[in-house]
């Protein structure tokens, strides 16, 4: 099997469904009230042809075309918008174990090392992440503030929706502590295997991962 690249940066990754090597917790969201339609809270445009796996297939549904999040009664929802819609069932590249859509939520700008990866530092205090792994598609939030503090990660399941080229991850902003503001950014990923820090970005809005954010609110 072909080996992944050792990201330097955020590449996320599993889902408590695949088995959790450092998670502590599974819990099931199920978003009854969440928005139907987001309102981005900011451009957060990237360029479509960006995206490039590690075979050169590069398709549609792993190139952004923008990063959004916005914040309706009580949720957030943080929306990848793709060139082609997630297609039921994905094509895994040659050598990948899995194919990810994640958001890195960066609070405080402190880079913890722990769960989902091995031993890479990443500034984000949750990862919101869907995850393909040529069975189901499903989503996991990934709460690392406990790492912080010599604790495991938590792990809390939700429903990604696929609306179009749209692929939206609505999280309770109770789950996220309320935030009043913080720096995101999103990715597409080629992923090996869980805990460990075989990954690869895809796609990255803005370009340079969690090194360049957006701010949610917009300033």
């Amino acid at each position: 099997m072909a080996r992944l690249c050792r990201a330097a940066i955020i590449a996320c990754v599993a889902l408590a469904a695949c088995g959790g090597g450092g998670s502590a917790s599974t819990t099931a969201v199920t978003p009854s009230d969440s928005p139907s339609t987001p309102q981005p809270a900011g451009p957060g445009a990237d360029p479509a042809g960006d995206a490039f796996t590690i075979d050169g297939s590069s398709p549609g549904y792993l190139d952004m075309t923008r990063a959004a999040v916005s914040r309706t009664r009580g949720y957030f929802t943080f929306t990848e918008a793709l060139v082609a819609p997630v297609p039921p069932t994905p094509t895994l590249p040659a050598g990948d174990e899995a194919l990810g859509w994640s958001v890195c939520v960066d609070l405080t700008g402190t880079a913890a090392v722990g769960f989902p990866m091995a031993t890479v530092p990443m500034p984000c205090e949750f990862i919101v992440h869907t995850r393909w792994d040529g069975t189901k598609l499903a989503g996991l939030l990934i709460d690392r503030r406990p790492l912080a503090r010599g604790h495991a990660a938590l792990t809390t399941s939700f429903e990604p929706v696929v609306a179009g080229t749209e692929l939206r991850m609505v999280i309770p902003a109770r789950s996220l502590g309320e935030p009043k503001s913080f720096a995101f950014s999103m990715f597409t990923e080629e992923l090996g295997p869980l805990g460990t820090d075989i990954a690869r970005h895809v796609d990255e809005a803005p370009d340079g991962g969690p090194r360049e954010t957006f701010e949610w609110p917009p300033s």
